[in-house]
């Protein structure tokens, strides 16, 4: 099989570099393969010769190999995804975090204005709660729907900052302990399989 990968390798260098890499160790048989379907050939020397001869049909082998090697290569563009995730959630917690502690501070120190964030969280909580109710029982004039929309979106969206702000948001949470578990296993090795499970298993 060597000759066959030499021969391929000639045509696609960067193959080199993706056997190595191969993780699933099909790649090199699946090289073969195309060469001799490419091809209709069955003999390397006649293989090569009709590589040799025909630079269209070695273009199109190129493109195939370079199809394949994007296929079962490896893909960092995801966990450089998850790590960006990753980033943008520590960054929202951190947020709600420091709001957290300034709202508590204010509180100790009997701020005039400590009021209002109870005061806000209570409008905010109730005001959704009639709009969902209105949504269930009530006929929203055609002519005034898209405005009701747009406000119920509004307090869709406050009320789920309340609720993160006094109780946490175990949705992000949960988000977050998924996406470290499948970075996790994004980074360990494809052949460690007792350090997949183990992951997998938390």
């Amino acid at each position: 099989m060597d000759e066959w990968l030499v021969l391929a390798k000639t045509m696609v260098p960067s193959l080199e570099k993706a056997l190595t890499d191969d993780r699933s160790g099909t790649l090199d048989a699946d090289v073969v393969a195309f060469l001799k379907s490419a091809s209709g050939k069955e003999a390397l020397a006649d293989v090569r010769d009709r590589f040799e001869t025909d630079p269209a049909l070695r273009e199109r082998f190129v493109e195939q190999i370079g199809a394949l090697i994007a296929k079962k290569g490896p893909a960092p563009v995801a966990s450089d995804e998850v790590s960006e995730k990753l980033r943008r959630l520590d960054a929202e917690f951190d947020k709600l975090e420091q709001a957290r502690r300034f709202y508590l501070e204010q509180q100790a120190r009997n701020a005039r204005h400590v009021w209002v964030n109870p005061v806000l969280s209570v409008g905010i909580t109730g005001g959704f709660i009639v709009l969902v109710y209105m949504t269930a029982f009530v006929v929203i004039p055609e002519a005034n729907s898209t405005v009701f929309n747009i406000i119920l979106g509004a307090f869709s969206t406050a009320f789920a900052t309340v609720i993160g702000f006094h109780f946490g948001s175990s949705v992000g949470s949960k988000d977050k302990d998924q996406d470290k578990r499948r970075e996790a296993i994004e980074q360990a090795s494809a052949g460690d399989a007792a350090a997949i499970a183990r992951i997998t298993a938390t």
